[in-house]
């Protein structure tokens, strides 16, 4: 087993034996905190949801059952994404980035898409506050409060099934989809290439892909261990009296 793929593993195992007794309850409840926290929604954008074609045909979904919330932080003063050839992008993708006292740039953006009447949750973006340029990628010196995807998300869920007027009265409880779209953490990308590997697999399968169970399965709890894998498990875990006890496949 590789070293990245057995650290997770060990993780992974610890936060599913952890999440019914010992994480403790989050403090952030009220859509309300986004905006206290320093959080305002970001200019319209566009986005590559169509990625997820295969997945919205086989799931009958369509771009207009899904709400957009994409929020930046703003703490810190907005500046002018920096110019570096390894992180040139087209004007239209470019996002915002925040300047601390020192000059130095850091980029904290969340942008997900909810569809609370499905139960499904897509995570497009998540940046921490951190910068980017820095290897390996350093948090900001002061770091504003809420910072975490598992909290911002359980937010924004929260806000749509309150206040959709198709969704069903136990909607908090019918979370079934937290998908993310567009993974490039690289200990993620190698924790899935490797559990897929176990598999006999080179690469991911179309839609609906390859399942672990994490009661049995090493890979999966590798997958709860990883950084695009950990966020999920955090928020049913902070958020259990209001989502519900939940089981997560991967």
């Amino acid at each position: 087993m590789a070293p990245t793929t057995k650290k997770n593993v060990l993780k992974g195992a610890c936060m599913l034996e952890m999440a019914d007794s010992v994480i403790a309850p989050s403090a952030y409840t009220d859509f309300a905190q986004l905006a206290s926290s320093g959080w305002i929604a970001a200019p319209a954008s566009n986005h590559f949801l169509m990625d997820l074609r295969t997945l919205f045909q086989a799931e009958g979904w369509s771009i207009d059952d899904f709400e957009l919330f994409d929020y930046f932080q703003a703490t810190l003063q907005k500046s002018p994404k920096p110019t570096t050839n390894a992180l040139q992008q087209p004007p239209q993708y470019q996002q915002p980035w925040l300047l601390t006292p020192n000059g130095l740039a850091y980029r904290a953006e969340y942008k997900l898409w909810v569809n609370p009447v499905a139960g499904a949750l897509i995570v497009e973006l998540a940046y921490k506050p951190h910068n980017p340029l820095l290897r390996p990628p350093t948090p900001t010196p002061n770091p504003p409060p809420l910072t975490r995807l598992s909290d911002y998300a359980f937010l924004v869920y929260q806000y749509a099934c309150q206040h959709s007027a198709n969704a069903k009265a136990n909607c908090l409880q019918g979370l079934q989809w937290v998908i993310h779209n567009h993974v490039e953490n690289p200990v993620s990308s190698a924790v899935a290439l490797q559990a897929l590997h176990n598999r006999g697999l080179t690469a991911p399968h179309g839609w609906p892909g390859t399942k672990f169970d994490t009661s049995t399965s090493d890979d999966a709890k590798a997958l709860v261990g990883c950084p695009n894998g950990n966020g999920v498990v955090w928020m049913l875990a902070q958020h259990i009296v209001v989502l519900g006890a939940s089981t997560v496949d991967y």
